[in-house]
């Protein structure tokens, strides 16, 4: 990265990538964030950096830096807004439910307590609880939706993901990456994945959606444990 920045890059660390920014000497000198749980070891052990706590994201000169990976999505629309303008930005940000991708952040408020490590360790230890879930694979499939449905379950302590396809032949997603398919088969009990939460035009945030389907199924606890993790927002489930 500190290759890139040389040569006039524009270098984004999302939510940990922070330490990868830091470590380079790429933030001395400028503001930035990073995921809450890092923050006082990145203030101790980068005293040249002025970290911020009231912000999801921080553009500093052509170095950004992020809170959580929920951060990703309001980053990426105020990336479009300057790349290609604030009337492409709210289309792409109407289809995500994200009608607001300012940068003002409530990360003060994020710790780690007795009741989420009650949570996390009720989860794992529940082992007959556990389960897989499958996520069906499907040419054009929205590969955000995917990864952060998958992303959030796998962070509850309750759940494994793998992802399947017809033959298990690789399926091409909508942004052109391709997608090799876990070399499993799922049994006939299978559960699915949810992938068709509320979003767009209900004005439901994406990761807001995919939190209320996760807290219907594991209940309010998990779901608040996963916001936690992904640094997400959010009232009470």
């Amino acid at each position: 990265c500190w290759a890139q920045a040389a040569k006039g890059a524009v270098v984004i660390g999302i939510c940990d990538g922070g330490w990868v920014l830091a470590r380079a000497g790429l933030l001395d000198g400028r503001e930035a964030v990073s995921h809450w749980y890092s923050r006082e070891a990145l203030a101790r052990d980068f005293p040249a950096v002025r970290w911020r706590q009231d912000r999801r994201y921080v553009a500093d000169g052509k170095v950004v830096t992020t809170t959580g990976v929920s951060a990703s999505i309001p980053v990426s629309l105020a990336l479009v807004e300057v790349l290609a303008g604030p009337v492409r930005a709210r289309a792409l940000a109407r289809s995500l439910g994200q009608e607001d991708w300012g940068d003002a952040h409530p990360g003060a408020g994020f710790r780690l307590g007795p009741r989420h490590l009650y949570t996390a360790a009720g989860n794992m230890v529940a082992f007959w609880r556990h389960e897989t879930l499958w996520a069906p694979l499907a040419p054009g499939m929205d590969d955000l939706r995917l990864a952060l449905t998958a992303d959030a379950y796998a962070r509850s302590y309750r759940t494994s993901v793998a992802a399947v396809a017809p033959g298990q032949e690789p399926v091409r997603l909508a942004s052109g990456l391709t997608y090799l398919p876990d070399p499993v088969s799922p049994p006939a009990s299978a559960r699915p994945l949810f992938l068709d939460n509320t979003a767009g035009p209900t004005g439901i945030p994406l990761l807001e959606g995919i939190l209320r389907e996760l807290a219907a199924r594991y209940g309010p606890a998990t779901a608040t444990f996963v916001a936690l993790q992904l640094e997400y927002p959010t009232d009470p489930l």
